[in-house]
């Protein structure tokens, strides 16, 4: 599966180019569906909204007390039990009729907890199933950098039936708990690979394809300012020591083999 997606991903980028909720308190959940895949919960859910009602996903891993790996199609989070069936009995109205609700316990910085969306609404415009990426790639996620930062990569749909990589996108954005505002880093990154250190954070992203290799290029960040201070083209495997960018220069030789290169760069 690995040499597939390698292969695909050379063949795209060579054609291309290159208010959150409180964890403490108990919630609420209207639940109108439960779907074991990102696919069915999309096209099921693409359906109940034809009316214009909002309707949302969440993950099940987001909540202690419900059993994990579930896509949940809800009308709504709340507060009291008194709402959230209300929503719910509306929903039978409209022959939802096996809609339910159920309490959430919120895993402490989770997508939901956080306000985060399980998959971006632009993805309701998907009409078909893609061929060369898989619709759980669709699925936001957060990987944390320090107690109270973290970043967001964030999933998003082009609608364009010319577009070789299928309307594919991935925003890369930067995020702390306490509600300062969003950074987006990157609007779009493919196949990212992270790297932090007390001052800064980076990632590479895949840029470039030399004779079926993929090349990358290296960005780093002020982890306090979120603003871009440096980025190397060719870079791979990078990691931050003692002030300085270490990561392998990436190379082709006349025979299109990869050559790969330990290089330091100062950060100050």
């Amino acid at each position: 599966m690995k040499k597939i997606y390698r292969a695909t991903l050379i063949l795209l980028l060579s054609l291309y180019g290159i208010s959150a909720c409180n964890a403490s308190e108990n919630h609420w959940i209207s639940i109108l569906g439960t779907f074991t895949s990102p696919s069915s919960a999309l096209k099921s859910i693409k359906k109940l909204s034809t009316d214009g009602e909002e309707i949302n996903l969440i993950s099940s891993n987001d909540c202690e007390n419900i059993k994990p790996n579930f896509i949940i199609a809800i009308a709504g989070i709340f507060t009291d039990k008194k709402t959230a069936q209300k929503k719910v009995n509306h929903w039978k109205t409209k022959k939802v009729k096996d809609a339910y609700i159920k309490v959430c316990k919120l895993k402490q910085n989770s997508r939901l907890a956080l306000n985060i969306p399980l998959i971006d609404a632009s993805f309701q415009q998907l009409e078909t199933d893609p061929i060369n990426w898989e619709v759980k790639e669709a699925l936001s996620s957060i990987k944390p950098i320090a107690k109270n930062q973290f970043v967001v990569i964030k999933p998003y749909y082009i609608k364009d039936a010319e577009d070789i990589r299928e309307g594919l996108r991935q925003q890369i954005v930067l995020r702390s708990t306490n509600n300062t505002k969003p950074i987006i880093l990157s609007k779009d990154c493919v196949d990212p690979d992270f790297f932090n250190s007390r001052n800064f954070i980076g990632f590479s992203c895949a840029k470039e394809v030399a004779a079926m290799n993929l090349l990358h290029e290296a960005y780093i960040f002020s982890r306090k300012s979120g603003e871009r201070l440096k980025s190397v083209k060719h870079c791979r495997s990078a990691k931050i020591v003692n002030q300085q960018l270490e990561c392998l220069k990436e190379t082709v030789n006349n025979e299109g083999e990869l050559q790969l290169t330990k290089i330091k760069i100062s950060l100050q």
